[in-house]
């Protein structure tokens, strides 16, 4: 069964999605993805209990779209950080289900940059696909960033391990980073780190031993990974998160980063595609 619903109040309508693949959630406020629970698993994102449903602020949790720039503008200080995507209305255009899953498929326009995005979600038995296709129909040359910003849930980041990394730079932004384990690499604390460049076809895996469980990421149109998590005392400054609800997820995200140097020109596309898998272990 596939329906909206408005618990948020008419202003955040929640597409519900609930069939024996899985049970999800999908705000059109952001085309966020809330929730998505496979059948007789744990949730796989994590959203946070103190998520504000406020025009103008992004959620916390699930997967905000960061789009069309990642970060701050380029050019623009007055611009929103990471976009106008993840505070924007998206319009559900179809949705559907059969046997192989469900299929979501949302829109969102910013006419004013000439852009418009696409932004395709499929669900099937412990595995998620979500494909976020970038048209642009102006004429001068546009510089493009994007990331879908996974909150994956862990039972504790502490105790979780990342691997497909191990071969790839990176830069630390975290003013206080933590120092960690590198080969896994152990998340604990505080990070903030872009991994630059990673090879597309690279396998990333979030191992969570905790829920017995692995999420392998695999990514298309990124060249880059970030590792996110801002620690007890970052988390504590976040009136929407919350010291408590550090250790709940870690942020593993497909990214197209400025340091890529994507420009997108007339009548070109670009897509932004990751799946999830859900491997019991």
């Amino acid at each position: 069964m596939i329906e909206m619903q408005y618990p948020h109040g008419e202003d955040f309508p929640i597409v519900k999605v609930s069939t024996k693949f899985c049970e999800a959630e999908v705000s059109l406020y952001g085309g966020h993805l809330m929730s998505w629970i496979p059948a007789g698993q744990k949730p796989v994102f994590f959203m946070s209990e103190k998520a504000v449903f406020k025009k103008g602020k992004a959620l916390r949790g699930g997967v905000p779209i960061c789009w069309p720039w990642f970060g701050k503008h380029p050019s623009d200080s007055a611009q929103p950080s990471h976009g106008l995507a993840r505070i924007g209305m998206w319009k559900l255009e179809d949705s559907t289900e059969d046997e192989e899953g469900v299929r979501l498929s949302l829109s969102f326009e910013a006419p004013e940059l000439q852009l418009q995005a696409n932004y395709g979600l499929m669900m099937q038995e412990n595995l998620l696909y979500a494909v976020l296709t970038t048209q642009y129909t102006g004429f001068e040359p546009l510089p493009y960033s994007a990331a879908l910003h996974n909150y994956f849930a862990v039972s504790n980041n502490e105790h979780v391990a990342i691997t497909g990394l191990e071969e790839a730079p990176f830069t630390e932004f975290a003013s206080e980073p933590t120092a960690h384990g590198e080969d896994p690499l152990v998340p604990s604390g505080s990070i903030d780190r872009i991994y630059h460049p990673v090879q597309e076809h690279q396998i990333i895996a979030l191992h969570d031993p905790g829920w017995s469980r692995s999420l392998e990421i695999v990514r298309q149109g990124s060249s880059s990974c970030l590792v996110w998590n801002p620690g007890e005392a970052g988390a504590a400054c976040m009136a929407d998160l919350g010291a408590e609800q550090a250790h709940a997820f870690v942020a593993v995200e497909p990214t197209v980063v400025p340091a890529e140097g994507i420009v997108l020109r007339h009548a070109e596309e670009h897509v932004l595609a990751m799946g999830v898998r859900v491997t019991p272990v």
